[in-house]
């Protein structure tokens, strides 16, 4: 008895394994690794990718377009729409700045924050303090209730 159940176990999984690889075989496809290819017409072509524009505006705002405004300094964005992924761009290196603190890596670029690990233990410190505060506060509360 357990050995009949143990071989039709076996046997249908052998046969939901096989199904479809001769799926594919009775579609005409050369191997049973095609399914997982994606049909020709959602491969990356020059029909697929586009080119978008960001830019900055007087009052630090980002905005994207297809057609940037007169006297913006856009930066392009080339965008897939076949694979829906951003070409990859590479991080510039970061400036050591004089006072240790946050500096920017590009001029053309809002800064970005490079924290050293002192104004890291600051940052730590200064949190702690707040939600000291914080506690405080919420007991204060609660007790006027």
């Amino acid at each position: 008895m357990k050995f009949g159940l143990i071989l039709m176990m076996i046997s249908a999984v052998a046969i939901m394994a096989a199904t479809p690889y001769l799926m594919d075989k009775m579609r005409g496809g050369s191997s049973g690794l095609s399914r997982y290819m994606p049909p020709e017409d959602v491969l990356s072509s020059s029909s697929t990718r586009q080119t978008f524009y960001k830019w900055q505006d007087a009052a630090g705002n980002w905005h994207f377009g297809d057609e940037v405004p007169d006297g913006a300094h856009a930066v392009p964005v080339n965008v897939d729409t076949a694979a829906n992924i951003l070409a990859p761009v590479d991080a510039p290196k970061a400036v050591a700045g004089e006072s240790g603190g946050i500096t920017s890596l590009n001029s053309e670029l809002p800064a970005i924050p490079v924290v050293t690990p002192q104004r890291a233990e600051e940052a730590f410190r200064q949190a702690e303090q707040v939600k000291a505060l914080m506690e405080q506060r919420t007991q204060y509360l609660e007790s006027q209730r």
